[in-house]
């Protein structure tokens, strides 16, 4: 039990003199350390917003340009053939 007694000084001791050592760091350089936090807590949360923003605007970008390839490639088969059906019945017309 006296080695638990001597711990339990030494522990005690150990955390007077941190006490101690933060007692004497003065108020200015608290105020700084509390403001570089705030700073790093706004920065992070504001550029996880910028990353959600981004991601959404890539997303809608892709799909946007999913949307025009498919109406391209509607065009590029739709409308030869819709030119081709007049030419057809014309074809079918002058045979009669």
């Amino acid at each position: 039990m006296d080695w638990m007694h001597r711990n339990q000084a030494l522990i005690a001791e150990i955390l007077s003199h941190w006490d101690d050592a933060l007692h004497r760091v003065p108020d200015v350089v608290w105020a700084a350390l509390i403001a570089a936090g705030v700073a790093f807590l706004t920065t992070t949360l504001s550029n996880r917003n910028s990353r959600k923003q981004l991601k959404m605007q890539l997303d809608s970008s892709a799909q946007h340009q999913k949307l025009e390839r498919e109406m391209a490639l509607r065009r590029d088969v739709y409308l030869p053939v819709a030119e081709a059906i007049p030419r057809m019945n014309g074809c079918i017309g002058r045979a009669n």
